[in-house]
């Protein structure tokens, strides 16, 4: 076999349906990683403007909103590559540091009023847009009023370190 014979194979085969399956399988590939980093760094650029400020935040269950500080954000590197990236907490009102804070806002008073008149799986559904209410009230669970929230945030000091 003469040497324009060999390059006439070696071309033939670069360019096998595999071979070029597997050119763009591969770009496709590295294009998802691209995106997937780039929306790992959004996220992480959207928890990073509430640490150190004063927010509100609630989750799914049937109990009283975190209100308090963020103060740092955890990230877990999954087994298949997937990152997640977790707001930290201090939350005034039982002064416990809260993992993983779901629906986060910037503590506003006008805001905390109006949350307060919605019970928790209202707050979540209009947050997340979803158009059922998840479950009834658990009635072992009480929820503070809105005077008993302020006094526990002030006798905590979560307005003094506002300022």
């Amino acid at each position: 076999m003469n040497i324009w014979q060999r390059i006439k194979n070696a071309l033939f085969c670069l360019l096998s349906k595999d071979f070029i399956d597997s050119i763009i399988y591969n770009a496709f590939a590295q294009r998802s990683i691209e995106q997937r980093v780039e929306c790992d760094r959004v996220e992480f650029s959207k928890l990073q403007e509430f640490v150190g400020k004063p927010i509100i935040s609630f989750g799914n269950e049937w109990e009283d909103m975190f209100i308090g500080f963020g103060e740092r954000i955890e990230t877990i590197v999954h087994n298949s590559g997937n990152v997640t990236h977790m707001l930290v907490g201090k939350n005034y009102i039982t002064m416990k540091e809260v993992t993983n804070l779901t629906i986060v806002f910037n503590y506003n008073y006008e805001l905390l009023i109006t949350l307060m008149k919605l019970t928790p799986y209202e707050r979540w559904a209009i947050a997340t847009k979803s158009n059922s209410i998840l479950t009834k009230p658990h009635d072992d669970v009480v929820l503070l009023r809105f005077a008993s929230i302020m006094v526990r945030l002030a006798a905590n000091g979560f307005f003094a370190s506002m300022i």
